[in-house]
């Protein structure tokens, strides 16, 4: 109904103000309420409301029209107010997800650019809503309660949810622009050196901040949006997908072989001098991974030097230092040129995954998508596992024989 034919309705509704001296508009609107009743702004009813305010002093229509609120419908008005709920329990859940994964209210608010007192009543809301405690509370840290971390589980299942529904929805129209901190082991970081302009001229408003520390960082405390991790992960809040996958192999120089015979069984190994990495987050010093009858297995080696650095460990085997594991697609040039020689084969250990890890997925942009897909394409090019070489594609090289492998 127009807005104009109501405010007329309701002028017609009231007496002239001669007809009683008991009239006033708080009894006129008081009749009124029932066809006011869908008003969703019902304090302009109220005395010094702007309606109440305009019909006193008998104002035109036209005045007092500018004062009604707009009416909804019965259903509208319902449907506004489910989504408004609705909204407001989706904050709720992120905040608490995000505090769980901060252990710490100060740092989560902070992080979601919302005041401290407002997560702190979100989460006191959610608690009376839900009817029990989902947060134990210290002075230096926040736990969740086993009731908590069942909620915040099913928090993030549908806090992802929604995010791939949005993300299939939007997509087409939003584009990917934003600042990137990203954190990769400096071994993928090199093998990724001749793709990263690629990745810039196709998503040039895509920004990175690549960093390559030693040692895996807090996501949510050191700010990264995204952190490569090798190897199996452990249990953990955050979110992950995996990327890719890596191959060690055992090699050694064929001088090295000849001088020093070629182990035909992992026991063998125990004879020889070895070299390890000591950098990657699933390495372990002094040991060597294999696949004996299906199943993983480590050999523990004798301590003698380890490296912090594939590149080292790599150069250390070239110059005919000793048995190593290293990735095959960093030894494949020097396989290739008869200066690397793989051995044992046959129980090469199983190939291990590479996952790019964030730490609340309702924060992913489209930004970080592009990236995690770009990152999965161009790890599949550098780095995948590669089957061993045949005898027919070994080369002979005279200055390092080498030698029979079983």
């Amino acid at each position: 109904m127009p807005r104009r034919t109501i405010v007329t309705r309701l002028h017609s509704m009231a007496p002239s103000a001669c007809s009683t001296s008991r009239w006033t508009p708080a009894i006129w609107l008081a009749g009124c309420r029932g066809f006011l009743a869908r008003a969703p702004d019902t304090h302009a009813l109220a005395p010094g409301g702007q309606l109440y305010e305009r019909v006193a002093h008998h104002a035109p229509i036209a005045t007092v029209a500018a004062a009604l609120p707009t009416l909804h419908s019965d259903h509208h008005q319902s449907a506004t107010h489910e989504g408004r709920a609705m909204e407001r329990m989706l904050q709720a859940m992120e905040v608490f997800a995000r505090i769980v994964e901060c252990e710490n209210f100060t740092r989560a608010s902070s992080l979601l650019g919302i005041p401290k007192a407002s997560a702190s009543l979100l989460i006191q809301q959610l608690e009376v809503h839900l009817q029990v405690k989902l947060l134990h509370r210290t002075t230096r840290q926040v736990r969740p309660t086993p009731a908590g971390m069942t909620f915040y589980e099913h928090c993030l299942k549908i806090l992802l949810d929604i995010t791939d529904l949005k993300s299939k929805i939007g997509s087409a129209a939003e584009q990917a622009s934003g600042r990137l901190r990203v954190e990769l082991p400096g071994d993928i970081a090199r093998q990724l050196m001749p793709y990263m302009a690629r990745f810039r001229l196709q998503y040039p408003d895509v920004s990175l901040q690549i960093s390559t520390p030693r040692h895996s960082s807090n996501l949510i405390r050191d700010g990264i949006d995204c952190a490569v991790r090798l190897g199996d992960l452990e249990d953990s809040i955050h979110f992950s997908r995996q990327v890719g996958t890596y191959q060690l192999i055992t090699v050694a120089s064929r001088l090295y072989l000849s001088r020093h015979g070629c182990p035909e069984t992992v026991q063998n190994l125990s004879a020889h001098r070895t070299a390890h990495a000591s950098h990657q987050s699933d390495s372990r010093p002094w040991e060597f991974g294999f696949a004996l009858d299906g199943r993983s297995t480590r050999h523990r080696m004798p301590e003698s030097i380890a490296f912090d650095d594939m590149d080292l460990l790599l150069q250390y085997g070239l110059q005919h230092g000793g048995v190593i594991q290293v990735w095959d697609t960093v030894a494949a040039p020097y396989l290739a040129s008869g200066r690397l020689k793989e051995v044992l084969a046959h129980c090469r250990p199983r190939a291990r995954p590479i996952h790019a890890v964030y730490a609340c997925r309702t924060r992913e942009s489209m930004a970080l998508r592009v990236f995690v897909d770009w990152l999965s394409s161009a790890l599949e090019d550098t780095i995948a596992p590669r089957p061993p070489a045949t005898a027919a594609e070994e080369r002979t090289d005279t200055a390092e024989p080498a030698c029979a492998l079983p």
